[in-house]
């Protein structure tokens, strides 16, 4: 077993100064070892921290605790200005640079730089914690070729099926567009929520007030209470908090059945959407969640749920919250009179149909993809662990 630095060496230089415009790449612009992002600017202009300088074949990696953003410098970023919350380092003779950029993508060195990681408030990398970081002894140079390309292709079978989901997406948005789009621009067929839901007081219902619910009123098993996370996560295999019979009759008018949506009503994942399945337990929402039962001679789940999530109606829903700081629900009086958009249930049933093939479709390739992330991973525990 030898040492990370055995292998390289911490390279990258300050800037020097430079006329005109360079484009200035901090650690937020890289998500998914890919620059999303970058912002220009001129050596006079440019903030303390964009000072880091890279070339070619160099490998460059955020400092900071729970951070993984790896990019290896080719003739497409190497011009780039970065930001001194990467390190930037360069390999030896007989080592191959893509075999490290793998290495630092691994479990085995983000588990030792997030353990040799220090400082009082924003933990991160430093020198002393760099030079301990482990890594075994390296395969010959062509065998580390051998094993970059082998994680490449993975890599790049992965990229595929992200793209083709992307694409599948897109055929959705493309087949509603060419259904109302000429309804929409046109101002057709826009109900407001009130009118879509059931006519009964519990078509649309806001959870109780959070003094209506104490930890006291909880039980071991029961009647689920759901939560933010149902909504957020569509899952509703968690199950964490449960009231018994009494208190549940109590709050009848706050209970859940299948094929109810609920929406979460507070905090940075306001307005996310689940439908409650068939299988699900029987049970209240708590107060973060709004519960809406659609008339279904009007308007289907599927349709409804397509449109809130769609980005013109989260703004203009949103925007009308009274919230300040971390944003909440829009009062109900104002949501009630919000007006989505309700074609015939005829052409509702038509789009559904298309979004469920496409859809299926879509579970396939995320299957898949799973399947290949796991190869990946195995691979790296294989190459590197």
């Amino acid at each position: 077993m030898g040492y990370l630095l055995d292998y390289c060496k911490v390279s990258g230089k300050r800037i020097n100064y430079f006329e005109g415009i360079k484009k200035y790449v901090a650690t937020g612009d890289i998500i998914n070892n890919k620059i999303i992002s970058f912002k220009d600017v001129t050596f006079d202009n440019k903030p303390s921290r964009a000072n880091l300088k890279v070339e070619n074949g160099e490998i460059l990696f955020a400092k900071m605790m729970d951070t993984k953003k790896v990019l290896l410098i080719d003739s497409t970023n190497s011009d780039y200005i970065y930001s001194t919350g990467f390190y930037t380092i360069r390999v030896n003779k007989g080592v191959n640079p893509e075999y490290l950029y793998w290495f630092i993508n691994s479990e085995m060195f983000n588990r030792q730089k997030d353990s040799f990681s220090s400082g009082a408030t924003m933990k991160a990398i430093n020198d002393k914690g760099l030079k301990q970081i482990e890594l075994s002894n390296l395969p010959l140079e062509e065998e580390q070729i051998k094993r970059s390309k082998d994680l490449d292709n993975i890599n790049e079978l992965i990229e595929n099926r992200k793209q083709q989901i992307l694409d599948m997406k897109e055929l959705i948005s493309s087949k509603f567009n060419e259904m109302f789009s000429t309804a929409i621009i046109a101002g057709k067929n826009f109900l407001p929520l009130k009118d879509l839901v059931v006519s009964d007081r519990g078509g649309l219902k806001r959870g109780p007030f959070g003094g209506s619910l104490k930890k006291d009123d909880f039980v071991e098993d029961g009647f689920l209470v759901y939560e933010q996370r149902h909504a957020i996560h569509n899952d509703f295999e968690y199950k964490k908090y449960f009231i018994d019979q009494k208190k549940f009759d109590e709050m009848k008018m706050f209970a859940v059945k299948p094929g109810d949506l609920i929406v979460s009503c507070s905090g940075v994942t306001l307005g996310k959407i689940a439908e409650i399945p068939e299988y699900a337990q029987e049970g209240i929402i708590n107060q973060a969640l709004l519960k809406i039962t659609l008339n279904h001679k009007i308007i289907s789940n599927n349709f409804f749920t397509y449109i809130f999530r769609t980005k013109q109606v989260r703004e203009s829903l949103f925007g009308l919250s009274r919230g300040t700081g971390i944003p909440n629900f829009p009062a109900m009086t104002e949501l009630k009179k919000f007006r989505f958009f309700c074609p015939d249930i005829k052409l509702q049933e038509e789009f559904d149909e298309y979004f469920k093939i496409v859809e299926e479709n879509q579970k396939i390739i995320f299957e898949d993809m799973q399947d290949l992330e796991s190869l990946l991973y195995t691979k790296m525990h294989e190459y590197f662990d």
